[in-house]
């Protein structure tokens, strides 16, 4: 029960032996350390989800600096820059 209610919550199966064999203070730091891990997976998933959020939308601001220049030279000249 405690091996999968660990692996549940996020903890690799590699480290529940170890983690199980320690004392609670060894234990409450591996637990931190795992959401540690699993706060910055999040974080990274989240900025991965904006990202794919303004590319739907159209945010040139992921386009490199001389590409949205020249497409507001375009605009400024009179041609349409929106597909």
């Amino acid at each position: 029960m405690q091996v999968r209610t660990l692996a549940t919550a996020g903890v690799p199966l590699a480290d529940i032996g170890p983690l199980l064999d320690t004392d609670a203070a060894g234990f409450a730091d591996a637990l931190t350390g795992v959401e540690r891990q699993l706060t910055e997976r999040i974080e990274e998933l989240t900025a991965r989800r904006d990202t794919l959020r303004r590319l739907a939308d159209g945010d040139r601001a992921l386009l490199p600096e001389r590409a949205v220049a020249l497409l507001e030279r375009m605009s400024g000249l009179g041609f349409c820059t929106v597909p």
